[in-house]
C-alpha cells in the first residue's frame, strides 16, 4: 500500500467513526412517555425525548432526526444516517461534500483492498446524499448546496463501486444520475472545470450527446480564464488563487484521461510548469489567494505532480509531489489533518473562511490522496535539489526568488480578496529559519470571515495607517505596478491618500528593502506604520537592539533586520492568529501623523543572517 493510501486510509478512519451509523430509532419502553437512544459520534449515547405532535425535520445535538409511526409505536427517523458530523461545527455539513467524497475515497479503498467495511460505509454515504440533495438539505442549513463538487465525487463513486451494487441501487442511483442539478451561476473557474468533469464522467457511464455539449460550454469559461503564461485566474479578471490554479489544473488532468485532448494536455501541462515556482524548499506553496494553507490545495497539488510524472517522466515532478507531501504529513494530528496548515487548534478558526468545515476539507484530502494512488507512480523521492532562479510572470504580475539563503515571493496582480495584497512578500523564508513572514490578510467579515479571528488587515510585511474611520492596506484595489529592474524588483501601490514605492534588492546573503513615500492628500492619520512585520511567535523570539537594530531568535541561530533609520522606535503592537498562526506585528510607527500634499518619507531596512562571531559578541 503507497504512503499517499495508508495517509487517506487513515482520514477515512476518522471521518468513519463520525459517520452517523444508525438508521432509525424503536421506541424505549417504560412506564410514561417513550423515549429514543440516539448513538452519538462524539457524545455517545443520548436520551431523545418524544414529541407526540411532531412531524417536520428536528436536530438533536446536531443529528437531523424525524419522527413517524410503526405501527401502534413512534419510531425515530435518522435523516442523517450516511452523513458525516463535524465535531468543531457540532453538525452534518449536508450541504457540503464530506459524505460524497468520503464515498469516493471508501470506494478507492474497497477497490484496493476488497474490505467490506470499506463497500458499507461507502454506500452509506451516498445514500444520505441522494436522501438529502432533493431538498438541498434544507431546512437544516441554508448554504448554498455544493452540486459541483458532490456531482464529480458520486459520478467516480458510481463507476467504481457499480459491479459491486444491487440491481435496485444501480438503478437508484442511475436516475440521481440525470436528475442532477449544477450551481451553474457560479462562474468561478474552478466550478466550471468540475461541472466539465462530471459532465463527461456523466457521458462515460451513460451516453448522451448532451452531457459532452454541456463538457464543452463549461470549458469555454476555464479556457477563457487562462493567461499565456498557463495561470488559471479563479474568477476572471479579479482573482487567482494559486490552491484554484492547481485543483484547475487537476481536473484538466481527470477529463484528459476520460478522452484525450491535445488542448487540454497543453493546458495542463503549463498549469504545471506555472506552479512549479511557488513551491518553497519546506515544501510550503498555498501563500497567494483566497484559501491560505488549506489541505484542499496540498491534495490537489500532488495529484497534479504525480499526474505530470506518469505523463512526462520527469523527476522534478515526482519528487516536488514527495516535498509537498512530507510537508503536509509534519501537520498531521493523529488520523486527520488541520484545515489550515498551522498548530492552532481547529476551534479557533485560523485562517478560516465561513465556508470551511473540518469534515468536509478532510475527506477531500483523503479522496484526492486515493485518486493519486490510483496513478500508480513510484514511491515519491527525495526533495529535489535547490536551484536559484528569479521567476517574473509579467501577465500574472508574480516574483518568486529562489537562492542557496532564502525564497520570496512577490504579487501585484488581482486583488478581489484581502489575501491578493500588492507591495508586501507573500511568503518569505529563510534558510535554516523556515518561514519569516507568509499568507498576507486574511478573511474579512464582509468576504466570508464572520467566524475568523480579527486583525486580517494589520497582517501585512508593508506599510499601513488609520485614520478615524479606517484602515489603509495595500489590498482590495488594483493599484500596484510591478517590474523587474537588474537584481531588485520595483513594486508601487497607491493607498488612495499616499503612495509608496517599494524597491527589494536580492543580495548573495541579504534582502534589502528601501520604502519611498509620497502623500497625495493633506491628511491627518490616527496612526501611520512606516514598518509592519508580523512575526510568527511560536518560531521566533525577538529581541529589540535600541531603534536600529531587531534580532529573530530560533534555535540559537539569530536574523538580524537592520534599518537605516534610528530616530523611530521599534515597538511590539497586537497579537493576532493568521493563517501560518500566531504573530506578533512588530512596527515602526507614529500616532497623530499629520501631513501635507506633496510630503515625503524614506525607510531602509535589511534582512540577514547575523555572523556567527558578531551573534557571540
Amino acid at each position: 500500500m503507497s504512503l499517499y493510501l495508508e495517509t487517506a486510509k487513515g482520514i477515512f478512519s476518522w471521518l468513519d467513526s463520525l459517520q452517523i451509523k444508525q438508521r432509525e430509532i424503536p421506541a424505549t419502553a417504560g412506564a410514561g412517555a417513550p423515549t429514543f437512544q440516539l448513538d452519538h459520534p462524539l457524545d455517545g449515547p443520548l436520551t431523545v425525548p418524544y414529541e407526540r405532535n411532531g412531524t417536520e425535520i428536528f436536530s438533536h445535538a446536531g443529528v437531523a432526526l424525524k419522527y413517524r409511526t410503526a405501527g401502534d409505536s413512534p419510531v425515530l427517523e435518522v435523516y442523517d444516517h450516511g452523513g458525516i458530523y463535524d465535531p468543531v461545527d457540532r453538525r452534518i455539513q449536508g450541504e457540503h461534500y464530506s459524505a460524497s467524497h468520503f464515498a469516493l475515497l471508501g470506494a478507492i479503498l474497497f477497490q484496493e483492498t476488497g474490505e467490506a467495511s470499506y463497500l458499507e460505509s461507502a454506500k452509506s454515504a451516498i445514500a444520505f446524499h441522494l436522501r438529502t440533495s432533493a431538498s438541498e438539505y434544507r431546512p437544516i442549513s441554508e448554504w448554498m448546496y455544493h452540486w459541483d463538487f458532490q456531482n464529480y465525487a458520486f459520478a467516480l463513486t458510481f463507476r467504481l463501486l457499480q459491479p459491486h451494487l444491487t440491481e435496485d441501487e444501480i438503478s437508484t442511483w442511475s436516475r440521481a444520475l440525470k436528475s442532477w442539478r449544477t450551481n451553474y451561476k457560479n462562474k468561478l473557474t474552478n466550478w466550471a472545470a468540475m461541472r466539465a468533469w462530471a459532465f463527461a464522467e456523466r457521458y462515460d457511464l451513460l451516453g448522451n450527446r448532451l452531457n459532452r455539449l454541456k463538457v464543452a460550454w463549461n470549458l469555454r469559461d476555464v479556457r477563457k480564464a487562462r493567461s499565456v503564461d498557463g495561470c488559471f485566474d479563479d474568477n476572471q479578471g479579479l482573482s487567482r488563487p494559486i490552491q484554484y490554479h492547481i485543483f484547475t489544473v487537476a481536473i484538466l488532468h481527470r477529463l484528459h484521461s476520460l478522452r484525450p485532448d491535445e488542448r487540454l494536455k497543453q493546458w495542463f501541462d503549463e498549469g504545471v510548469e506555472y506552479f512549479l515556482p511557488f513551491v518553497d524548499p519546506d515544501g510550503c506553496f498555498n501563500y497567494l489567494g483566497r484559501g491560505h494553507e488549506q489541505i484542499f490545495g496540498y491534495g490537489a497539488a500532488i495529484y497534479a505532480l504525480e499526474a505530470a510524472y506518469q505523463d512526462n517522466k520527469q523527476s522534478k515532478y515526482l519528487e516536488t509531489a514527495g516535498k509537498l507531501f512530507d510537508y503536509l504529513l509534519g501537520f498531521r494530528r493523529g488520523d486527520h489533518f488541520p484545515l489550515v496548515l498551522n498548530e492552532r487548534p481547529d476551534e479557533e478558526r485560523p485562517g478560516w473562511y465561513d465556508y470551511h468545515h473540518l469534515t468536509v476539507y478532510n475527506a477531500f484530502l483523503g479522496a484526492w490522496l486515493g485518486l493519486t494512488h490510483l496513478l500508480k507512480n513510484e514511491s515519491p523521492q527525495d526533495s529535489p535539489k535547490r536551484q536559484s532562479y528569479f521567476w517574473l510572470s509579467e501577465p500574472t504580475q508574480t516574483a518568486i526568488i529562489s537562492s542557496d539563503n532564502y525564497f520570496a515571493a512577490f504579487y501585484g496582480g488581482l486583488q478581489e480578496y484581502m489575501s491578493e495584497g500588492g507591495v508586501t512578500p507573500h511568503h518569505l523564508w529563510w534558510k535554516d529559519f523556515g518561514t519569516l513572514f507568509s499568507c498576507p490578510g486574511g478573511p474579512t467579515p464582509d468576504r466570508f470571515g464572520q467566524l475568523t479571528p480579527p486583525g486580517s488587515e494589520k497582517n501585512f510585511f508593508a506599510p499601513i495607517a488609520k485614520n478615524a474611520t479606517q484602515w489603509f492596506i495595500p489590498a482590495l484595489t488594483a493599484s500596484s505596478k510591478f517590474h523587474k529592474q537588474g537584481e531588485a524588483l520595483q513594486l508601487t501601490y497607491d493607498y488612495g491618500p499616499f503612495e509608496i514605492a517599494r524597491q527589494v534588492e536580492f543580495g548573495a546573503e541579504a534582502i534589502t528593502f528601501k520604502d519611498e513615500f509620497l502623500f497625495l492628500q493633506d491628511k491627518q492619520y490616527e496612526e501611520f506604520r512606516f514598518f509592519n512585520f508580523p512575526v510568527p511567535v511560536d518560531q521566533f523570539g525577538i529581541v529589540f537592539e535600541g531603534a536600529a537594530r531587531m534580532i529573530l531568535n530560533t534555535g540559537g541561530k539569530k536574523l538580524a533586520i537592520t534599518f537605516s533609520d534610528d530616530a523611530m522606535p521599534l515597538h511590539s503592537a497586537e497579537v493576532l492568529c493568521s493563517a501560518k498562526g500566531v504573530v506578533q506585528t512588530v512596527t515602526k510607527r507614529q500616532s497623530d501623523f499629520s501631513v501635507k500634499k506633496g510630503d515625503t518619507h524614506e525607510i531602509e531596512f535589511k534582512i540577514c543572517r547575523q555572523a556567527e562571531r558578531e551573534a557571540a559578541s
